[in-house]
């Protein structure tokens, strides 16, 4: 079961809240009719049911407003290159404090 889902988030990739989105939606409408005829009880589970409801807009929020990453170089990768001395060069530090090359 683990693998089927972690199988499913890497094929979905950011889309993969969209299936979380659509239970919380179907339990919404249940804890609504639930509402209908058990008034008492759908409103003793009413902040559970809206902190649900409200986590699972964020995230189809997070969905529409998110943008795919940038493959190229980062700013900050781009300043420190010069200063390190080039690529193929490695630094270390040493237990005193001082950088060897």
């Amino acid at each position: 079961m683990k693998r089927l889902v972690l199988t499913g988030i890497l094929r979905l990739g950011r889309y993969a809240v969209l299936p979380v989105v659509a239970l919380v939606g179907l339990l919404l409408v249940l804890w609504l009719i639930t509402l209908d005829r058990y008034a008492v009880a759908a409103l003793a589970t009413a902040p559970i049911m809206f902190s649900i409801a409200t986590a699972a807009g964020a995230l189809a929020l997070g969905i529409l407003f998110c943008r795919p990453a940038r493959t190229g170089p980062t700013p900050s990768t781009t300043r420190w290159r010069p200063a390190c001395g080039g690529c193929g060069r490695s630094s270390t530090l040493d237990l005193r404090g001082e950088i060897a090359r």
